[in-house]
C-alpha cells in the first residue's frame, strides 16, 4: 500500500523540482493518515511516499510513528518503508523509535560522498554525518537503506564520478 502523511520537504536542493515549485512543507493531518492507511486495506507493506517523511516538526513526526506502530499492531501491515533526508539521523533515537514501529526500509538522497558537490547541491545537510555511518546505523538497527547519487557531469569529470563509484562499490 502506498499513503502519503506530509507534502512537499523543508529543504530547498538546487537540482529538486519541489525547490522551484516554492511550495511550504505540510504536516497531513492524522486522522486523514488513518483514513488512507484503512482504506488501503490490510498490506504486508506500507510504503509512505512523502518527500521528506521527518520533515522539521519532531512532534508530528512521533505522533505519526504512534499512530503507525498502533495501526501495524492492529494487523493493518507487517511493516513500512519510507523517504527521509539526512537529517533524519541526526536523532540516533529516530532508528529506534521508527524500528519499533515497524520501519524496514528507508531511502535517503546521499547524492554525492563528495562534501563540494553535497554544498553545490545546497544539500548541507548531507554534510553533518558521514553516509557511511548512516548506512551502518541503518543495518544495526535492522533498516535496509535505500539511497540514491546523482552522476554530476557538468560539475565533475568523469575520473572524479568513477573514483566516487570505487569508493561506493568498496564500501
Amino acid at each position: 500500500g502506498h499513503v502519503e502523511a506530509t507534502r512537499n520537504c523543508n529543504f530547498h536542493c538546487s537540482f529538486c523540482s519541489l525547490t522551484a515549485e516554492r511550495n511550504s512543507y505540510l504536516n497531513l493531518d492524522l486522522t486523514q493518515l488513518r483514513r488512507q492507511i484503512e482504506a488501503c486495506g490490510k498490506r504486508k507493506f506500507m510504503l509512505f511516499i512523502d518527500n521528506n517523511f521527518y520533515g522539521n516538526d519532531r512532534n508530528h513526526f512521533l505522533a505519526r510513528l504512534s499512530l503507525i506502530k498502533e495501526m501495524r499492531h492492529k494487523g493493518w501491515f507487517s511493516g513500512f518503508g519510507a523517504l527521509v533526508t539526512s537529517d533524519f539521523f541526526l536523532i540516533p533515537e529516530n532508528l529506534q523509535r521508527a524500528r519499533e514501529a515497524g520501519c524496514e526500509a528507508l531511502f535517503c538522497g546521499v547524492e554525492s560522498f563528495d562534501a563540494e558537490s553535497l554544498r553545490r547541491f545546497n544539500k548541507r545537510q548531507n554534510t553533518i554525518i558521514p553516509q557511511i555511518q548512516m548506512f551502518r546505523e541503518c543495518l544495526d538497527a535492522g533498516i535496509l537503506l535505500v539511497y540514491g547519487l546523482i552522476a554530476d557531469v557538468n560539475a565533475r569529470s568523469l575520473r572524479e564520478i568513477q573514483e566516487e563509484l570505487r569508493f561506493v562499490t568498496s564500501c
